[in-house]
């Protein structure tokens, strides 16, 4: 992750650090803390991407974006649905039905595993 791609796009979106923090209901302090640490919530990360109007994958310089999308979805199952639109708009269908595969074929082998441990 690099959080240093925020301080990059509120100068060239021209929007102040108070501005955003405001936007996404975060003290400005805690924003500007949480980037120089380059550590941030999944949701937090995903208020930001969507106020300056970038994929979440912006913030993540590793090749591996399916590992990092798919590793948002499980530490923030509530904004999910922002992770999908997220993922929608720059394309990435791809990726967001292999988690929706991924997904189904978890729910069908706890099925079989329960069916096994009744017997």
């Amino acid at each position: 992750m690099n959080l240093s791609k925020i301080k990059f796009l509120i100068e060239n979106k021209k929007v102040h650090i108070t501005q955003l923090s405001e936007k996404i209901d975060m003290s400005e302090q805690n924003l500007r803390r949480c980037i120089k640490k380059n550590n941030m919530m999944a949701a937090d990360l995903i208020k930001i991407a969507n106020v300056l109007e970038v994929p979440i994958t912006y913030f993540f310089d590793d090749l591996d974006t399916e590992k990092n999308i798919s590793n948002i979805v499980y530490q923030n199952n509530s904004g999910s649905q922002n992770i999908q639109k997220n993922v929608a708009n720059i394309g990435n269908i791809d990726c967001l039905e292999k988690v929706k595969t991924l997904q189904k074929e978890i729910e069908h082998l706890n099925k079989i595993i329960n069916l096994l441990e009744k017997k």
